[in-house]
């Protein structure tokens, strides 16, 4: 098989890419695209390329739920340095 001799380097791109981060906003695209990408077709297609609007409906919801993971973490570390200290808390209180 003949591969190109920059393929280890499309390897290498793929190995420091963050799936975890790509993974985690797989929930919030979901919540977000259905309704808001809808409005988003409905109110810009006639005056919009097709191709525009759909490139940059896609990079918007990306976006979008980029910020919403982001958010999302930042709340959810904050509960969770409070969390230990409650449990012991109670601990010590028996």
């Amino acid at each position: 098989m003949n591969l190109p001799s920059n393929s280890t380097n499309y390897a290498a791109a793929l190995r420091t890419m963050s799936w975890a981060t790509l993974g985690a906003l797989t929930y919030p695209l979901y919540l977000l695209h259905q309704m808001t990408g809808f409005m988003i077709f409905n109110v810009a297609y006639p005056a919009v390329s097709p191709h525009v609007l759909l490139w940059g409906t896609i990079a918007l919801m990306v976006s979008a739920s980029y910020l919403v993971h982001k958010k999302h973490r930042a709340s959810r570390c904050q509960a969770d340095k409070k969390l230990p200290s409650l449990s012991f808390s109670r601990v010590r209180a028996q």
